[in-house]
């Protein structure tokens, strides 16, 4: 559904929600300028907020993109070891790792991700990136999720990166999908 019949909808809701607010004001005894000055604010206040509403979350948005640049300089700039990074400070390398490679477009997704963590673009092709952090090795599952949720992030392949190693499975998966696999060796 597009956004102009979303809000089309809202908009109808909220003139039925203000005619019904008039109504109850009304069998309550209210009169008639107090009930009017009131619909009349409700309107105003829906006017401004209708006005101001994208700029707002614009504003967030720009935000946390320049929160998010900030994080990769910083880690960019790290000397410590991976094993000693949190997974979050490791997603963060990562992804400045794939700007120094040349990718571009790089954006870590939300907090629930589904089975990609950074989305970047390199050569045309769009790939999407599930970013483990383990002491271990990395088993099948991460492959399988970041395979699975190719198509929900409009990617076209799929890459793994950690800073352990892969077990076997995991790898004969790789190779069937065309999926990259970058260890902690490569980093």
């Amino acid at each position: 559904m597009s956004r102009r019949s979303q809000n089309n909808g809202l908009g109808g809701a909220i003139v039925i929600i203000i005619l019904l607010a008039g109504g109850v004001m009304y069998s309550q005894g209210w009169s008639g300028p107090v009930i009017f000055n009131t619909i009349a604010a409700g309107i105003i206040i829906i006017i401004l907020l209708s006005i101001f509403y994208g700029p707002i979350i614009s504003m967030f948005r720009f935000i946390g993109r320049l929160v998010q640049r900030q994080r990769l300089k910083r880690i960019a700039h790290t000397n410590k070891p991976l094993d000693a990074m949190t997974w979050v400070e490791f997603e963060y390398f990562v992804a400045a790792w794939l700007k120094d490679k040349g990718y571009t477009n790089v954006r870590i997704t939300e907090k629930y991700d589904l089975g990609v963590d950074i989305v970047a673009k390199k050569d045309g092709i769009v790939w999407g990136i599930q970013v483990k952090h383990y002491n271990g090795l990395v088993g099948i599952e991460a492959v399988r999720q970041v395979v699975v949720a190719l198509k929900k992030y409009k990617c076209d392949r799929a890459m793994v990166v950690t800073n352990s190693v892969f077990s076997r499975p995991a790898t004969e998966l790789a190779k069937s999908q065309d999926c990259l696999l970058i260890d902690g060796s490569k980093l």
